[in-house]
């Protein structure tokens, strides 16, 4: 099972707890505990820009978060680009299409996000 502890002043996902079989108290002053329902797909315990619903237990990736991790992708991929401009080697298939579905999710999410 995991929980979130949320800081209530904020709703700052304070700590993530995972493989939990009961409900941990609060490691923090000013925080609550909560049973997270629903993971977003692909999760990986990254929570950082993450958003938790008390009212539904589920734990969601923002749009800020989400166009974090796309613009990740394009500077990390973009080394394929300078080598395929500047020697020719072209930039496999997996590649040109994790970089366009990252570009496509950024325009979805809005690119000032």
């Amino acid at each position: 099972m995991y929980y979130v502890e949320i800081n209530n002043s904020n709703n700052a996902i304070q700590v993530f707890y995972s493989d939990r079989d009961a409900k941990p108290d609060p490691v923090y002053a000013g925080t609550t505990v909560y049973f997270v329902s629903a993971l977003p797909e692909g999760f990986t315990h990254y929570i950082e820009g993450m958003t938790f619903d008390p009212e539904t237990g589920k734990l969601s990736h923002s749009a800020k978060s989400r166009n974090s991790v796309y613009r990740d992708y394009l500077r990390l991929t973009d080394w394929y680009v300078i080598r395929f401009m500047e020697i020719g080697t072209p930039i496999p298939d997996f590649i040109q299409q994790g970089r366009q579905q990252a570009r496509q999710g950024i325009l979805e999410t809005g690119p000032g996000s």
